[in-house]
This record gives structure tokens, C-alpha cells and sequence, in this order.
């Protein structure tokens, strides 16, 4: 997709990859869930590691979205399996940030307002560009073409969107070094958020497989340096380059649209190699997420899985009730009988269930406890499926 020119990031494909191969030899290996999660979050740790150059970020963004704690049972491995892919990509590839920019820094800390409203601009940028590429997605399904089909229309209205904008093909590292590099008009930036949202949401609409990081990384780099310029316009004598308010926009629209502010941060610091920037590019990314998390709800990965049926937004104890069956929680009834009086058990320990107040031995523990609560009972009898 990418070596055609579909707006797609490769990111994504490359921790499907590390989290595919992770998930293989986790089922090979009979693991318990608990380490093939953490044998997960490795192929994903060493394939971010390995994209960006960037140990830490890997570190952290397999914790942070895949394990889902910093559990240290999980910390260690995943800091191997990161370290070990950053290695071998800096044999193979070489050892350089991801983006060369120019050597940066804040003017005042009077801008910091000028970031807080940098991060509300980053918010809403972030949400219409998932919510075009949920649209996208939709309507293409509503027209009655064969899908094989759907990626010949979409790669070629992303090639009439090139014949203008050539820089939104591809991943767009380039384009975004220009806008790090203030190499870029404003009206050119504001043209291409707009073109190159248009074009990823018409690329991953119409089928093209491909990650979301990259693309948003090109698109807070134009917001970033579009409101960079138009700050120095209204106070120059307290707004920073507009490359800093580039790295800004890059960190605080990717923090968005993936939901996880603390690896986007670390990735946006490893990727520029500049340290000078980390403080606005936090305010900025954590305005950000809070206003995508409030409003929609949901980060663009979420937002996909629930198109899907699948709802992770519960906690992780909530998770393991509905994995958990009764089977594997009843009590035996002589051993009840023994301890309590409760009806519908007569003498010789054989389940009587009162109507409605017994559950199957595969259903979830939360089902159960969910019947539980409604009769206000704090037994239930445990039958067998047939």
C-alpha cells in the first residue's frame, strides 16, 4: 500500500506484525494469558523500537496500549524485547532520529497558553480526522461494488488528490521535515491537514492496509506550524519558532488520535532527539487526549474495536469475570451444606435450583454474579449445560 502511494503510516502494519508473531508463539507454546499478554507487548515493544529508533517509546507504548499496567513481572521483558529491536534495526539501518530538526527552544514561559490552545486546536483536528475515516469506511460499504474493487477508486482519487498535493503520498516523512524545517507555507500547511486527511481517511476507507501514526504525525507537524506562524504574527516577541509548535502539533495530534499521551510524548522525543520542547509538547498532548477522551469518548484504536464488537473499555477485573466460568468457581454442595443452610439443598447434597436462580457451569462469572444481584441472593446452583 505504502510502495504505491496509499496515505497510509507503516507503523501500524509493523506492530501488527511483531504482535502476530508474539501471538503465534504464544498459542504454540500453551502460555497462560497472563504471559502471552506479556510476550505480546515484546513483538510490540521491538516493533516500535525498531520503526522509530526509539527503545524507550517502545517501552512504554507496548505498556501503555497493549499490557495495559507497569506491572514489573511485564517491564522486564518488554525493555529487552525493545532494546533488542533498536539494536538490530541500528545495525541494519543505521543509528539517527527518525527527523532531523534545528536546534529548538521555548522563548518565554508566556507561551504556554499559546500551547494549551495549541492542544484544543490538536483536539478537534484529531477528531475529525478519525471520525473521516470511520465515515469513509461507511459509505464505502454502502455502495455495491465487489470489495476487491474498492482500493482501484480509492488509490485513484488519492492520485487526483496528488496531482495537487504530491505530499500526501506515502507515509509523508518527508513533507513533515519540511514543516519541522519551516520550509512551508502557512496556506500550503493548512491546504495539506486538510488534503492529507482526505487522503488517509480514503486510502483506510477503501481498503488499503496501513497505520494511522504516521499520517497524524504529518498532520499535527502542518497544525503545529500553521498556528506556530500565526502566533509569531500576533506576538513575536514571545512566540518560539514555528518548528517548535511543529513538534508540538505532532506530539499533541498522535497522543489524540492514539489515546496513549505518555509513549506519544516519548516517541516525539526520541523521533526529534530534542529535549528543549518535551514540556510544551506534554501540555499539548495531555489537553489534547483529555478533550478527545471526554467528547468522543474513545481513541481511534478503541473506536475501531467497538465497530468490531470487541469492548475494552471495561477494567481488566471485569474482563476476567466474563473469561472466568462457573464451572471453574462453584462450591461443592456437600461442602456448602456444611457451612450454610441454604435452601433448594436438601440432605444428601443434590442441587434443587429454585426457578430462574441457577446458572450453567459455562456461563461467565459475571453473568452470575449479575444474577445474583438482581434476586438478591448470594448463592446460586451450578447445573451442567445439557
Amino acid at each position: 500500500s505504502i510502495g504505491v502511494g496509499a496515505s497510509t503510516g507503516r507503523e501500524g502494519p509493523v506492530v501488527h506484525l511483531g504482535a502476530t508473531i508474539a501471538g503465534r508463539i504464544a498459542k504454540s507454546l500453551s502460555l497462560s494469558r497472563s504471559t502471552a499478554l506479556t510476550l505480546l507487548g515484546c513483538g510490540v515493544a521491538s516493533a516500535v523500537a525498531a520503526s522509530f529508533n526509539a527503545p524507550i517509546a517502545g517501552v512504554f507504548f507496548a505498556l501503555e496500549v497493549v499490557v495495559g499496567s507497569y506491572a514489573l513481572a511485564a517491564f522486564a521483558p518488554v525493555v529487552i524485547a525493545s532494546v533488542t529491536g533498536t539494536i538490530i534495526a541500528r545495525i541494519h539501518i543505521g543509528d539517527f532520529p527518525a527527523f532531523i530538526v534545528p536546534e529548538l527552544g521555548i522563548v518565554s514561559f508566556l507561551e504556554f497558553p499559546a500551547f494549551i490552545l495549541l492542544g484544543l486546536v490538536s483536539a478537534a483536528v484529531a477528531g475529525v480526522f478519525m471520525w473521516s475515516i470511520m465515515l469513509t469506511e461507511d459509505t464505502v460499504r454502502r455502495v455495491p461494488i465487489p470489495p476487491w474493487s474498492r482500493p482501484l477508486f480509492g488509490g485513484f482519487a488519492v492520485g487526483v488528490i496528488a496531482i495537487f498535493f504530491p505530499q500526501v503520498l506515502g507515509v509523508g516523512y518527508e513533507a513533515t521535515d519540511l514543516a519541522l524545517t519551516t520550509a512551508l507555507s502557512l496556506w500550503l500547511l493548512i491546504a495539506l491537514v486538510i488534503a492529507k486527511t482526505a487522503a488517509t481517511a480514503i486510502s483506510l476507507g477503501c481498503g488499503f492496509a496501513g497505520g494511522v501514526f504516521s499520517p497524524s504525525l504529518f498532520i499535527g507537524a502542518m497544525v503545529g506550524g500553521a498556528f506556530g506562524i500565526i502566533s509569531g504574527s500576533v506576538f513575536p516577541e514571545y512566540a518560539s519558532s514555528p518548528s517548535a509548535y511543529s513538534i508540538v502539533g505532532m506530539g499533541a495530534v498522535a497522543a489524540a488520535v492514539l489515546g496513549a499521551p505518555i509513549s506519544t510524548i516519548l516517541i516525539v522525543f526520541e523521533i526529534t532527539g530534542d529535549y528543549s520542547v518535551t514540556i510544551a509538547v506534554m501540555i499539548a498532548a495531555a489537553v489534547a487526549t483529555v478533550v478527545i477522551q471526554k467528547i468522543p469518548g474513545k481513541s481511534f484504536f478503541h473506536w475501531q474495536l467497538e465497530r468490531r464488537g470487541v469492548d475494552i473499555h471495561r477494567e481488566r477485573p471485569h474482563d476476567l469475570l466474563r473469561t472466568i466460568t462457573a464451572r471453574e468457581t462453584m462450591i461443592d454442595a456437600a461442602r456448602l451444606l456444611a457451612r450454610y443452610s441454604v435452601e433448594g439443598i436438601r440432605e444428601t447434597g443434590t442441587i434443587v435450583p429454585p426457578q430462574d436462580l441457577a446458572v450453567c457451569a459455562d456461563d461467565s462469572v459475571e453473568a452470575a454474579l449479575a444474577l445474583m444481584d438482581r434476586h438478591g441472593v448470594e448463592h446460586l446452583a451450578v447445573i451442567d449445560n445439557d
